[in-house]
């Protein structure tokens, strides 16, 4: 199961995306927040995997919080959803690593596609990190054995 953290400023979107996603068979726990500042707040609490936030918000907007919810988690994966087809927040989201730039409204087909590609990836980074933790183990386990055959060795010496 992965967290998904929906932000956007219209409850409405907020909704239609909350839908598409109740339907989807994902493998998602969603909240959502009406902007960054509540965004950040939540996350904060309850860190997300996957970031999906509108760029246009009051208080604090899309890109903002994308690169403060990045330095406070490096993992995040971000995605923006918007109704901006402006080139200069497609250039500062690509420089801040976003999976997609969706336009609305949101094209079901299209964001089923991004986020089973996403979760795609999750799984292999989540598969790639399991079977590094249980190399460090083996390693681990290994180490400590030759130690106590060493400590053995030289009570019998």
């Amino acid at each position: 199961m992965y967290r998904m953290l929906i932000v956007d400023d219209e409850k409405n979107e907020r909704d239609c995306i909350l839908y598409l996603l109740k339907n989807s068979g994902l493998p998602l726990e969603i909240r959502e927040a009406e902007d960054g500042v509540a965004a950040l707040a939540l996350l904060k609490g309850w860190p997300a995997h996957i970031l999906f936030t509108d760029v246009q918000m009051p208080r604090m907007g899309g890109l903002e919080l994308i690169q403060k919810a990045l330095a406070l988690y490096p993992d995040i994966r971000p995605i923006i959803f918007s109704g901006y087809a402006d080139f200069a927040y497609a250039k500062t989201a690509i420089s801040l690593g976003v999976e997609n730039y969706i336009l609305k409204p949101v094209v079901p087909d299209e964001l089923s596609k991004t986020l089973t590609t996403l979760i795609s990836q999750l799984d292999a980074d989540r598969e790639n990190f399991d079977k590094q933790e249980n190399q460090k183990l083996i390693h681990f386990s290994l180490r400590s054995l030759e130690i106590l055959i060493r400590q053995k060795q030289s009570l019998l010496y």
